[in-house]
């Protein structure tokens, strides 16, 4: 008696799991969307890179006068064309090439990371 109770408990069990409705997964398009958001990634660090070399170059020429006394561009044109240049003009660059130019770079990376795409299709 247990064992034809077994043998139906069996039965019952594979006609359930083979009338289940499994859900089907399109994995083609989850990675179409990675390898699209790694391209943008990849795209946004080059770009980020070139902001950030702005920065660097104006940091290095600083460097490269005040221990070496050897003036290089751009920063040679600031030393020169400053005085020329009234305050608000050289705090916008300041400012410009300081803080605005990492800045962005940063929000690049950080959006590129996090870039989302929403499918109305499927919510």
């Amino acid at each position: 008696m247990k064992k034809e109770e077994v043998d139906t408990k069996k039965n019952e069990l594979e006609t359930k799991l083979e009338n289940l409705h499994l859900p089907e997964i399109n994995s083609l398009q989850h990675q179409q969307q990675l390898r699209l958001t790694i391209l943008n990634a990849q795209k946004s660090v080059k770009i980020s890179l070139w902001l950030l070399f702005i920065p660097f170059i104006m940091l290095f020429g600083g460097f490269m006068q005040s221990v070496f006394h050897i003036l290089i561009p751009p920063w040679s044109w600031l030393v020169k064309y400053s005085p020329l240049m009234p305050v608000w003009l050289r705090i916008l660059i300041f400012t410009t090439v300081v803080i605005v130019l990492p800045i962005i770079a940063v929000l690049l990376n950080v959006l590129s990371i996090l870039w989302l795409r929403y499918d109305k299709t499927e919510h």
